[in-house]
């Protein structure tokens, strides 16, 4: 138990460096974005689109212009700094959601089932909440080329997208089909790794 402790304030205490650098490269990046002559970029995923796109839903109370969108380069700020904090207090309900869920496979109780039930709710709402701020924040201009610690951040969020939603998955299954478990087991494991992997990227530059 110690050394999980341990464990988990060492991945913390990186993890709030590594959010630092987050926080840096898209300071430069909304800094860029307000020196360009370009109002939006040329791409953009659908969510974003959807809502700050030329057409977007947001477009009927923000309409298009340098002065709105200086306005939305504050927002996506807020919202990056609450997708930061939400993705920290997530990580560290995976880390103990997976200590119970490794101490249930050991001696399974009706408490630390009712425990990792709770854990898991808390997770699935942080993870959403996470996910809602990076997905729908108005988008900067300027998206660097080549190798970047944000485009494998990138990467890494698609794994454990499809992490989560295996691990929900493989939960609700496991009591009709308890030879689940390990595959359950498997998938949680590697849906963590990539969300540590996902914070601490932004490390190395």
């Amino acid at each position: 138990m110690r050394k999980v402790l341990l464990l988990v304030l060492l991945c913390l205490t990186s993890s709030a460096y590594a959010q630092l650098s987050l926080t840096d490269t898209l300071l430069v990046d909304i800094k860029d974005s307000l020196q360009s002559p370009v109002l939006l970029p040329q791409k953009m995923i659908f969510t974003q689109k959807m809502l700050w796109g030329h057409h977007g839903l947001m477009r009927h109370w923000m309409p298009l212009n340098r002065q709105n969108r200086q306005q939305e380069f504050k927002i996506r700020r807020t919202m990056f700094n609450i997708h930061q904090a939400a993705g920290l207090l997530t990580f560290a309900g995976m880390v103990a959601q997976g200590v119970v869920g490794g101490k249930m496979y050991k001696n399974y109780s009706d408490d630390l089932r009712a425990t990792h039930r709770a854990l898991a709710k808390g997770v699935n709402i942080g993870y959403t909440l996470t996910a809602t701020m990076a997905l729908t924040a108005p988008s900067a201009i300027v998206h660097r080329r080549g190798f970047s610690s944000a485009k494998v951040h990138r990467m890494l969020a698609m794994v454990h997208l499809l992490g989560m939603i295996g691990t929900n998955v493989l939960g609700h299954q496991i009591s009709k089909n308890p030879e689940l478990k390990p595959y359950h087991r498997a998938v949680a494991y590697t849906t963590v790794g990539a969300f540590t992997a996902s914070i601490l990227v932004f490390q190395f530059r």
